[in-house]
């Protein structure tokens, strides 16, 4: 087994861990938010659901990565699904990032920073890694 297919193996079992970080900080963010107007005319509490919604699809993105990962690192033809998952993921990441900037910056601060920052490398780190199996197989 080849480094990359290796380091697929590991970011797809980290990426359990993530999902479980994801699950938690929706938890966290569902009971968290005041009543006080925001951002369109909705309520901190209203904002803080939707990003909460947000967490729990990348949870979601999460599993379905690790299970792909793991198929993909043993067999390396099975890759191409990995690989969009990944694309997906990145780009859930940036929305979450957006998102949670535009409500409040204050929630950079705590724990949907780490939320957001370990989805968002997930996904470019298993785009680059499966591009490089990818690669590797069509040789």
């Amino acid at each position: 087994m080849s480094s990359d297919r290796k380091t697929v193996k590991i970011l797809s079992f980290i990426s359990v861990l993530a999902a479980a970080i994801c699950i938690f900080a929706g938890v966290a963010l569902m009971s968290s938010g005041t009543s006080d107007p925001s951002l369109l005319g909705l309520d901190n509490a209203t904002w803080h659901l939707i990003i909460a919604i947000l967490f729990y699809g990348s949870a979601v993105l999460c599993l379905v990565y690790a299970v792909l990962g793991i198929q993909g690192a043993n067999t390396p033809r099975k890759i191409a699904p990995y690989r969009t998952v990944s694309a997906v993921l990145a780009v859930a990441g940036v929305l979450e990032f957006v998102v949670v900037y535009a409500v409040d910056t204050a929630l950079l601060s705590n724990v949907t920073t780490l939320v957001v920052l370990v989805v968002l490398m997930l996904g470019i780190a298993g785009f680059t890694f499966s591009g490089r199996v990818l690669e590797a197989t069509e040789r």
